[in-house]
């Protein structure tokens, strides 16, 4: 278990670093009225996306995994709650 925590504790601190990029970029472009920053965005998105499906990958591998049923529970959790970041 300590080495899945490790490995998905990483992949949050990516997810976090593009999602705070992400949330700059949407200042910029709502900033300009909608005028500038479009495309920037727009890819810092897909970035994002990116980061999210790879945390999505490290908890859906935790909970297929052999390993406590009590780290599975909370990866599915937290899975559900992530899921409603394009919301």
């Amino acid at each position: 278990p300590i080495k899945e925590f490790v490995a998905v504790s990483k992949e949050f601190s990516n997810l976090i670093h593009e999602l705070q990029k992400e949330r700059g970029s949407s200042a910029l472009f709502l900033g300009s009225k909608g005028q500038q920053f479009g495309p920037e965005l727009e890819a810092q998105r897909k970035e994002s996306d990116l980061r999210l499906g790879a945390v999505m990958d490290r908890l859906a591998a935790i909970r297929a995994g052999d390993g406590d049923a009590r780290l599975a529970d909370m990866a599915g959790r937290v899975q559900t709650e992530l899921a409603r970041l394009s919301d």
